[in-house]
């Protein structure tokens, strides 16, 4: 009933509630909390100051230590971070995705997709959601590692290739923005999310801008440029490719109604989209439709 589905709910938000009342109890401090469970804690910091100069200077890079502080180190490491396209490893081979779909309240156990379209999915970092979000439109995934060579993706013989989210400078993936020129001379149907709509986009001959603030949040509002219709997304960006240098053959698809900026493209002769943001469910159907019927049209 109602009153049990609510307190279901509460379950799953407070999940560890029990050790968080035997801490209380026990009278332990916060920071004895934190020891215990191996969670990292920063005290001591002036919040208001930080506000204060990001909002002047916009995202700054910053160096977090532990332990004996080395300042002069810790300039140095803020002022040259390691790039950023070495951030987040992924996959390290080859791998095939479990078939994972969306959640089953009935069956108390995740639904197991049917579908028979042939993805490659290049990972700089991606999460599981969206694998289980493709897995549930109907495609059979496989993970590359995001070094894979063009060769050996083809080899595959793909249906489409998604380039994941992920963190870092799109200008920085130099290999996988030259391996993009090669799937989109090949017609093949592309994906790119985020970070991948990024480099999709700089292997079409766009530019790519740094924000002063970044996108970051859960109430990030997306107009659709066809429909006129908009709908929320969560966020959480640095770039986006520079509007005012696009290339002929690049359609903008969606913007942002916070500041304006390019969510979204298609190229007008390929079957290359691109999105940028985390969509529900019911709009992110909708959002890859085009793809899915890309991958359909090539496997006949």
């Amino acid at each position: 009933d109602k009153e049990s589905e609510k307190i279901h709910c509460l379950g799953v938000v407070i999940r560890d509630l029990p050790n968080l009342y035997s801490s209380w109890r026990a009278e332990k401090s916060l920071s004895d909390y934190l020891k215990e469970n191996n969670v990292l804690g920063i005290a001591d910091i002036d919040t208001r100051e930080i506000t204060r100069r990001l909002r002047t200077h916009g995202s700054q890079n910053a160096c977090l230590m532990a332990g004996e502080i080395d300042i002069d180190k810790a300039l140095k490491m803020a002022k040259n971070p390691p790039k950023e396209d070495s951030v987040f490893e992924g996959a390290k081979k080859i791998t095939e995705y479990s078939g994972e779909s969306f959640w089953d309240l009935k069956t108390n156990s995740y639904q197991k997709s049917q579908g028979d379209l042939k993805l490659l999915v290049y990972d700089f970092g991606i999460k599981n959601n969206q694998l289980r979000l493709l897995s549930y439109l109907g495609c059979k995934i496989t993970i590359l590692p995001k070094n894979t060579s063009a060769s050996d993706a083809l080899a595959l013989n793909p249906d489409g290739i998604f380039l994941s989210n992920g963190a870092g400078n799109p200008e920085e993936f130099k290999k996988q923005i030259e391996l993009s020129k090669i799937f989109i001379e090949k017609e093949l149907a592309l994906f790119g999310h985020s970070l991948g709509g990024q480099i999709l986009g700089l292997s079409a001959g766009a530019k790519s801008l740094k924000l002063k603030f970044g996108h970051h949040g859960s109430n990030h509002p997306i107009l659709d440029l066809n429909s006129k219709k908009f709908f929320i997304t969560s966020q959480n960006n640095g770039y986006v490719l520079d509007e005012r240098e696009l290339p002929k053959n690049l359609i903008p698809t969606y913007k942002s109604l916070f500041d304006g900026s390019l969510m979204g493209f298609r190229l007008k002769d390929k079957p290359v989209f691109a999105f940028q943001g985390e969509p529900h469910l019911d709009d992110a159907k909708l959002i890859f439709s085009d793809f899915i019927k890309a991958m359909k049209e090539k496997r006949g």
